[in-house]
């Protein structure tokens, strides 16, 4: 006579830790139990159940089980040698990315809650260190990295410990979408266990026809959202790429006048006084003989002669000395002084601009003295400033070149 079975729950079978929303479940799982209160060991038999869903690390597995795991520490082999654990760890950089690994039907949510999440964690972020392959895992799949590799969101196999884990990181809101998604690819290997039509209420056999529609409208949103959302992507990358070549191009123009020493800056505080309408001579490529001033500036009848410096310390007052000298040979030239003398200085160019001291900061009486002698000591950081707001139309051409014809001592904008 044939044995006879009874009690044998229907499938999938699964285990709750800390897990305490069963709405979540319901129609999903039509058996579960609560490990958090009873434990494994004693109470229940391993063997009769199939997956365990954790909202940290469970309480308990067994080798034969499958996992989802919203956080906490990872599931890994019992034996304590570094070799065989799978380690969390930080993660400092701001880079999040979905792997090429990522199977395609867990992409959309990734992005939807898996992604955002980890975006708006603050650092350092926690995640598994790629374990080591036939020690501590039989396979390793990361669904979302940083930039070294360290997966906030992955699929692994645990030797020793569990059949696969399904591992989401901390914070992540534990879900039916979830759920659903790990037993649909379980199911692909153990269809007896995780049945497709375990949710069979919704195959559209047993819907209403008002939830037909429901589907039908679900459906038409998700094409939507789906083509929205590839458009969307589609003009990020062109917007990304359209910021990387204006900034590619301000480096090599107008914030030359914050970063560059030498010619290149003398070339760049040219071009800027060239744009407020001054006619500029450069004065290296023109004079023979004696060292003279980088530039003569005129507007009209109006001269000034300037020096241009860029240094990675602070500007200096030799440099004033230098002016004297030039402005002497400029009378020596033409019979009369400079209207006049521009010390103009890009101090502290590796530093960001922000945090740069006063140009000729402490050195209140030479500055007084060169203001007397026509003298103005030009940040660029206020030259970068006033080209910017002429570019964007706040200030017009000839406003720019009174401001500074009309300046003494420190120039500064605005």
């Amino acid at each position: 006579m044939a044995s006879v079975t009874y009690d044998e729950a229907p499938r999938p079978r699964v285990l709750l830790s800390d897990f305490s929303d069963l709405t979540l479940i319901e129609g999903l799982v039509p058996t579960s139990a609560d490990l958090t209160e009873a434990g494994m060991r004693g109470v229940y038999r391993a063997e009769d159940w199939d997956a365990v869903v954790a909202v940290g690390r469970p309480k308990a597995c067994e080798r034969t089980h499958r996992v989802v795991q919203f956080g906490g520490s990872p599931l890994r082999h019992t034996a304590s040698h570094p070799g065989y654990q799978v380690w969390l760890v930080d993660s400092v950089g701001t880079t999040t990315i979905l792997t090429d690994q990522c199977p395609e039907e867990f992409r959309e949510e990734l992005k939807n809650s898996v992604i955002p999440h980890v975006r708006a964690m603050p650092l350092p972020r926690k995640a598994i260190d790629p374990p080591a392959i036939d020690l501590a895992v039989e396979y390793f799949i990361p669904l979302v990295t940083d930039a070294d590799g360290n997966a906030f969101a992955a699929i692994y196999k645990p030797v020793g410990t569990a059949e696969e884990v399904i591992y989401l990181p901390d914070g992540v809101v534990p879900s039916r979408a979830w759920i659903s998604l790990a037993f649909e690819r379980w199911a692909k290997v153990d269809p007896d266990t995780f049945p497709v039509g375990a949710e069979w209420t919704h195959q559209s056999e047993w819907m209403t026809g008002a939830e037909r529609a429901a589907v039908a409208n679900v459906e038409a949103a998700e094409r939507e959202l789906a083509e929205s959302t590839e458009k969307l992507e589609r003009e990020l990358v062109d917007a990304r790429r359209a910021l990387d070549d204006c900034r590619a191009d301000a480096n090599a123009n107008e914030r030359l006048l914050l970063m560059a020493s030498g010619p290149q800056l003398v070339d760049a505080v040219a071009s800027t006084l060239r744009q407020f309408g001054f006619e500029v001579e450069d004065r290296d490529a023109t004079s023979t003989g004696q060292k003279l001033e980088d530039l003569r500036v005129t507007d009209g009848e109006w001269v000034a002669i300037a020096e241009v410096k860029g240094y990675t310390k602070g500007g200096t007052t030799k440099d004033l000395l230098s002016l004297g000298r030039f402005s002497r040979a400029y009378q020596t030239e033409t019979g009369k002084s400079p209207d006049a003398q521009w010390y103009i200085v890009n101090q502290f160019r590796e530093r960001d601009p922000s945090g740069r001291m006063q140009l000729l900061r402490g050195q209140d009486d030479d500055v007084e003295a060169f203001a007397e002698d026509d003298g103005v000591a030009v940040d660029t950081r206020s030259l970068f400033r006033l080209h910017k707001a002429h570019a964007e139309g706040l200030i017009e051409a000839g406003a720019a070149r009174n401001a500074l014809r009309a300046a003494r001592g420190r120039f500064e904008y605005p």
